[in-house]
């Protein structure tokens, strides 16, 4: 898997590619439904498969204050998207100007002129753009008028009927149930860090 920190002069190779799109903190169950559904499309069209999330995450950009708390930093989260068969792994750079960009925008910019998406794929909750304006219906217009493909991730539910979720994953690891963690997350949960 090759990582670009940018979505300009993107080597041809990388081009028309399938792109799921998303913070993909985690990599949970649902993270990977979104992304296998992004393999499964790019293995019938033929194209690569791209993935493009946010580094740092944008909690940490819009509430400094807040403690924290990332279930995969970005060195974990890179191996897990590459276990699962991701050729292409786009980070970018979450900051004032990029939380500024409307949503019309980043399609444009990002996906169309930089990446040249082929196909979108989102999870059903995915926002993006200034003031959260970029929605999946907003993408679903923006693929009619710009001509690439958009698929919509529904919720993806565990055996229990639970909502696979980065969020609640956080709520039970910090109600110390560890268990009930692993199991939305599909493994688990890590931590790295060097030992002095």
């Amino acid at each position: 898997m090759r990582i670009f920190r940018h979505y300009d002069d993107v080597p041809p190779e990388a081009q028309a590619a399938v792109v799921a799109v998303g913070n993909f903190d985690g990599v949970h169950l649902g993270h990977q439904a979104v992304i296998g559904e992004a393999r499964r499309i790019a293995h019938d069209l033929g194209a690569p498969l791209a993935l493009i999330t946010l580094e740092p995450h944008p909690r940490n950009f819009f509430q400094p204050n807040l403690p924290p708390f990332r279930l995969t930093p970005l060195r974990i989260k890179a191996h897990c998207i590459e276990a699962l068969g991701v050729d292409f792994l786009f980070v970018l750079h979450f900051d004032g100007a990029l939380a500024r960009l409307p949503a019309e925008d980043f399609v444009r910019r990002v996906l169309v002129d930089g990446l040249k998406a082929r196909h979108v794929v989102v999870g059903y909750d995915f926002v993006f753009g200034a003031g959260r304006r970029g929605t999946p219906r907003f993408l679903a217009e923006a693929a009619r008028r710009f001509g690439f493909g958009l698929t919509e991730v529904p919720p993806v539910r565990g055996p229990s009927g639970e909502v696979y979720s980065s969020t609640r994953i956080r709520d039970y690891l910090v109600a110390g149930a560890p268990a009930p963690a692993a199991k939305l997350l599909g493994r688990c949960w890590e931590i790295e860090g060097r030992v002095v």
